[in-house]
C-alpha cells in the first residue's frame, strides 16, 4: 500500500504564489522559474530534478491577514500547490515539513479550498476500477460525514452518480474502453477538455481517461495541518489498495443506525491499525477509556514511533494513558525524550567500585577503597545503540528485561496467517449475513421477480449488516 505512487494538490491562501514558491525553494534547496501561462505558475525545481508547482485556482476565496483579521485579497493570494510524483515511504516527511513551512509563512486554508489526491492508475484493471466505483458509492454518506466536507465545496466533489453506478453494475464492463463510455454517458461537452463536468465528484475518473492517467479523490477539505494531510493520504492509499486487491465490491450502502461504529469497522477492515495510530486522529477520552477497559477484559495496544507523538496528540493526558499500560515494549529508536524517560523508568543497579592508590615519596603510602554506587540499568547511549535484534519489555510488577525479538515466520502456525497466504485473511462479511435460512417445516409466500430490475449484489459484497446484531455498540 505504501509503495504506491501518488500526487497531491493543496489549495490555500494567506500568502502569494511568489511567497509560497520562495518558501518551497528555500526548504527544498531548489530554484524558481515562471511559465507565464494562464495560471501564473511558479515552478520550484528541487535538486533531485522534481518540480513543485504553485499556480492560481479560480475557485479559491482569496484572503490575507491584516491586524489579526482575515480580509479580502487579490488573485495573487490564490495558491494551489501541485506536487511531483511522490511515494509515502520516501516523501511523506518532506511533504509534511513543506506544509509546516508554508503555514509558518502565513498560509492558511478556508472553506473554498480543497485537497485532491491523485493515485497512480497504472496498476488498475477494469475490475479494480469497478471496485473503486462501488466502494466509494457504498461509503459516500459515511465519508462525507467523517471528512466533514464543507458545503461550499459540494459542487466540486459531488457524491457518486447513482445512474452511473447502476449502469456500471448492470453492464459489468470488462474493458477500459467500455468503462470510459459509461463514465461519459449523458454528458454533452467534449470529453477531451480539462474542466469536464464529470470530474467534479468525490471519485474522478476523468483524470484517468485523459491527462495523467490517475485516479483522483477530491473529497478532502484543505488543511495546512501536516498530520491531517498525512491521514488523508493514508486513507486514499488504503482505498486504492482495497480496490486493487479485493475480489469484488458492492455498491449497496451499509445499514447506518450506528454511523460511528460503521466507520470504525470499515477503517479497521482496510487496515487502519498499527503504527499509524498517531496520525489517524485523536481518540476522544482515551485517557478515561484505558482506565476502565481492563476490568472489562478489553485490551488496547498502541503502536508509536516515539513517545513524543502521544504527548503531542494528548497533551497532559499522555501520562495517564501510559500509566494505565501494563506492558511496554521498546523496539529501538533515537528520539531523545523516549530514550531519557525509558532510562529513568528502568531504574538503577548497584555496582561495586574498587580503587587503589599508591603515593611515592620519602614515605611510601598505599591505600584501598571499596564503594557501592548506583548506575542506570541502561544509559541513554546504550539504549540508542540497542541491537536491532533485541527489545526491552517492561511488565507491571516485574523488572524490565532484555529479550531477543521473535521471528514470527518461524512460528509453527505462521502458515495459517494472511501474511503467509492471502486465502487465510479474515472476512467479517462472510460471518455477518442477511441471507435467510429456509426451514422445511414453515410455509413461505413465493414472489416472482424480474432479475433485470433488481440491484446486482455480489456474494462477497462489502457491507456490514446490523439486522443480525442485537447491540452494535457492544462490539466497539
Amino acid at each position: 500500500m505504501f509503495t504506491s505512487k501518488f500526487g497531491i494538490e493543496i489549495e490555500f491562501t494567506g500568502i502569494t504564489r511568489n511567497e509560497a514558491a520562495t518558501v518551497a525553494a528555500q526548504y527544498l534547496g531548489g530554484t524558481i522559474s515562471g511559465t507565464g501561462d494562464y495560471y501564473d505558475t511558479k515552478k520550484v525545481t528541487a535538486p533531485d530534478g522534481r518540480v513543485w508547482k504553485f499556480m492560481s485556482d479560480a475557485s479559491i476565496d482569496c484572503r490575507r491577514k491584516q491586524n489579526h483579521q482575515k480580509v479580502s485579497a487579490g488573485r495573487d493570494y490564490s495558491v494551489e500547490l501541485v506536487s511531483p510524483i511522490l511515494t509515502y515511504s520516501e516523501d511523506i516527511e518532506t511533504l509534511q515539513e513543506l506544509v509546516r513551512q508554508l503555514r509558518h509563512a502565513g498560509a492558511f486554508a478556508n472553506n473554498s479550498c480543497g485537497i485532491h489526491i491523485h493515485l497512480d492508475g497504472a496498476p488498475h484493471t477494469p475490475k479494480s476500477i469497478r471496485n473503486f466505483v462501488n466502494i466509494i458509492a457504498s461509503k459516500n454518506d459515511l465519508f462525507y460525514k467523517a471528512l466533514q466536507i464543507a458545503p461550499e465545496r459540494m459542487r466540486f466533489c459531488k457524491k457518486m452518480d447513482i445512474y452511473l453506478v447502476d449502469r456500471m453494475n448492470r453492464r459489468k464492463p470488462t474493458t477500459m474502453r467500455a468503462i470510459e463510455e459509461i463514465w461519459y454517458e449523458g454528458y454533452r461537452d467534449n470529453r477531451g477538455q480539462h474542466y469536464h463536468d464529470s470530474r467534479y465528484h468525490f471519485l474522478n475518473l476523468h483524470s484517468f481517461f485523459t491527462g495523467n492517467h490517475t485516479v483522483e479523490l477530491r473529497g478532502f477539505n484543505s488543511q495546512l495541518h501536516a498530520g491531517k494531510i498525512r491521514s488523508y493520504i493514508v486513507l486514499a492509499l488504503a482505498l486504492n489498495n482495497q480496490a486493487l486487491t479485493q475480489r469484488s465490491a458492492s455498491a449497496r450502502k451499509p445499514q447506518t443506525e450506528n454511523e460511528k461504529f460503521a466507520m470504525r469497522t470499515y477503517l479497521n477492515r482496510i487496515g487502519f491499525i498499527g503504527d499509524e495510530a498517531a496520525n489517524t486522529g485523536q481518540v476522544p477520552q482515551l485517557e478515561k477509556i484505558v482506565a476502565v477497559i481492563r476490568s472489562r477484559e478489553i485490551s488496547l495496544c498502541l503502536f508509536l514511533q516515539a513517545q513524543s507523538q502521544l504527548k503531542a496528540l494528548y497533551k497532559d493526558h499522555a501520562e495517564t494513558i501510559m500509566g494505565n499500560m501494563d506492558s511496554v515494549i521498546f523496539l529501538g529508536g533515537r528520539e531523545h525524550s523516549t530514550i531519557k524517560e525509558l532510562s529513568e523508568v528502568m531504574g538503577k543497579e548497584t555496582i561495586s567500585m574498587y580503587t587503589e592508590s599508591l603515593t611515592r615519596g620519602q614515605q611510601e603510602s598505599h591505600g584501598q577503597n571499596l564503594q557501592r554506587l548506583g548506575k542506570e540499568l541502561m544509559t541513554m547511549d546504550e539504549l540508542t545503540t540497542l541491537d536491532g535484534s533485541k527489545c526491552i519489555l517492561q511488565l507491571r510488577g516485574l523488572c524490565p528485561f532484555l529479550s531477543p525479538k521473535y521471528d514470527l515466520k518461524k512460528h509453527p502456525n505462521y502458515r495459517y496467517t494472511a501474511e503467509a497466504d492471502k486465502k487465510n485473511a479474515f472476512d467479517a462479511g462472510r460471518l455477518i449475513t442477511r441471507r435467510m435460512k429456509l426451514n422445511p417445516n414453515e410455509e413461505y409466500t413465493v414472489y416472482e421477480v424480474d432479475a433485470e430490475e433488481t440491484a446486482d449484489i455480489d456474494e462477497d459484497e462489502d457491507i456490514l449488516n446490523y439486522d443480525d446484531v442485537d447491540d452494535p455498540d457492544a462490539f466497539i
